[in-house]
C-alpha cells in the first residue's frame, strides 16, 4: 500500500475485520463487534496472510531468515484476538509433541496444537522444514479434515483453529543457503496457502532508525545477492549492528561480528567492491 493510503476491505468470513486507515507502517483492524485493534507496525505481506487466515486457509511462510514471519503470525492472531500457540520443529521433532499422549496412569497430556485445533486460535508451526517428512504427516487429516485422531480419541476441529507454517524453503530440499532443510511429502504441502515472505526494507529501515547503517547493510545485502554468495545479511544485522554502534562499538567491528561472520577475505573483498 502506498504510505499514508486509507483502507477498508471486508475478510471473506465472519470475522468481517477490516483494514482501517492505515500509516506507513501502523495498522488498524476492526472486529465485527466494533472493537479496533491497533496492531502497530507490519510487514508489507500482513494483508495477504490475514486475508489467507480470514478465509479459513491454513498459510505457509517461506522467507529468508530474519524476514518477520513469526513476528506477523502473532501479530495476525493478536489482529484477530485469536488465541496464539507455537512449536519449533526439527528433524528430531515427534509426532507426540503435536499430538500429546497418555501417561502411565491413563491420563492424557495435552500440547499447544490440540490447544488451538480444540479450542481455537492460531498455531504456529515454525521453522517447518527442517521437520521430519513422516512426522508433519500426522497433521495431513488435521488440516483437511474436520476431525484428528489424539490418544485420547478423536477430536472435532474448531471453527476457528488456523495453522500457519514458516520456512525458509518450499518443502522440496536444502538449499545453498538452507542446507539443513528436509523434503516434505506433497500431500502435506497441498494442505496449504504459500505465501513468498521477502524482507520488507521499508520497515526494517524504520525500526533500526539508523540510516547510515541501514543504508551499508542493503548495499552489502544487494552486493551478496547479486554475486550469487551464500552469505545472509538479514535485518538481525540492521538491528543489533546499530545497537553496538550506539553502544560506541567502532563501525568496522561492528561490521566483522555482524556481517562477515568468517566468510574468506576474496568473497569479503567482491561483495565490497560491488556494494560501493
Amino acid at each position: 500500500l502506498a504510505a499514508h493510503a486509507a483502507l477498508e476491505r471486508m475478510l471473506a468470513d465472519e470475522h468481517g475485520a477490516h483494514l482501517l486507515e492505515r500509516e506507513p507502517r501502523e495498522l488498524r483492524v476492526i472486529l465485527p463487534d466494533g472493537t479496533k485493534r491497533d496492531v502497530g507496525r507490519v510487514h508489507k505481506g500482513f494483508d495477504d496472510l490475514l486475508t489467507v487466515v480470514g478465509c479459513k486457509l491454513h498459510a505457509f511462510l517461506v522467507g529468508p531468515a530474519g524476514s518477520f514471519k513469526t513476528t506477523t503470525a502473532h501479530k495476525v492472531a493478536d489482529a484477530l484476538a485469536l488465541d496464539f500457540s507455537s512449536l519449533s520443529v526439527c528433524a528430531q521433532t515427534t509426532q507426540v509433541a503435536l499430538l500429546g499422549y497418555m501417561n502411565a496412569v491413563g491420563e492424557y497430556v495435552t500440547t499447544e496444537f490440540r490447544k488451538r485445533y480444540q479450542h481455537g486460535g492460531i498455531f504456529l508451526l515454525d521453522e517447518a522444514d527442517n521437520g521430519n517428512a513422516n512426522t508433519l504427516a500426522v497433521l495431513n487429516s488435521a488440516l483437511a479434515n474436520g476431525h484428528c485422531a489424539f490418544p485420547d480419541g478423536m477430536i472435532a476441529r474448531h471453527p476457528e483453529f488456523r495453522l500457519i507454517a514458516t520456512a525458509n524453503t518450499y518443502g522440496n530440499g536444502g538449499s545453498a543457503q538452507y542446507v539443513g532443510r528436509c523434503q516434505l511429502d506433497a500431500a502435506t504441502l497441498d494442505r496449504f496457502t504459500f505465501l513468498q515472505w521477502d524482507y520488507d526494507q521499508e520497515l526494517e529501515r524504520e525500526i533500526c532508525g539508523n540510516d547510515d547503517w541501514t543504508d551499508r547493510v542493503f548495499a552489502l545485502r544487494d552486493a551478496a545477492a547479486s554475486l550469487g554468495s551464500r552469505l545472509i545479511i538479514s535485518p538481525r544485522a540492521t538491528f543489533e549492528g546499530a545497537a553496538l554502534l550506539a553502544a560506541g562499538m567502532d563501525r568496522a567491528k561492528v561490521e566483522t561480528l555482524k556481517i562477515w561472520k568468517g566468510i574468506a577475505p576474496e568473497e569479503r573483498a567482491k561483495i565490497e567492491a560491488r556494494a560501493i
